[in-house]
């Protein structure tokens, strides 16, 4: 079940009030076309501007690489990694959203996690990504098969 809230500025008018729903509504659904990328190992192609700005808690990312982490997600973890969505709070620009994920690695246990996103838009895209999650709870090993996925979707090794 995802709780939701949606916030306007006190400035509103009520005019532009159903413009603000139309655009939350398409901020949902680049949020859930968003998590819905890393189970099924893509992005989808009209989710994000050309000009992806990104950071996690491991540090700055480009756009372009970013846009490889569903295919390096689902490398190790072939069933995909399930996000679950636990608030979403929308505004005319932003979101944020408290997520938890779950996945399965075939020779190993169980991964499980708890993030805050904070997305950005222009245009119905999102434009920027925050990604922060605990890195407590990356064991050693996977975030280094991570790393090596990646750079095998580089070209790299």
């Amino acid at each position: 079940m995802c709780r939701a809230a949606v916030f306007w500025s006190r400035g509103a008018r009520l005019a532009g009030i159903h413009d603000a729903m139309d655009s939350h509504s398409d901020h949902e659904r680049a949020i859930r076309g968003f998590f819905d990328g890393f189970t099924t190992g893509v992005f989808p192609d009209d989710l994000f501007t050309a000009n992806l700005l990104v950071w996690t808690t491991a540090g700055e990312m480009s756009g372009d690489h970013y846009r490889l982490m569903p295919k390096v997600v689902k490398s190790i973890f072939p069933d995909g990694l399930a996000f679950r969505i636990d608030a979403l709070v929308l505004g005319a620009d932003r979101a944020a959203a408290e997520v938890r994920s779950e996945g399965l690695q075939p020779d190993g246990p169980p991964y499980r996690n708890r993030y805050a996103f904070i997305f950005g838009f222009e245009g119905g895209r999102i434009s920027s990504i925050a990604e922060h999650f605990n890195p407590l709870l990356v064991p050693r090993d996977l975030a280094e098969r991570m790393m090596a996925a990646l750079q095998r979707c580089l070209g790299g090794g």
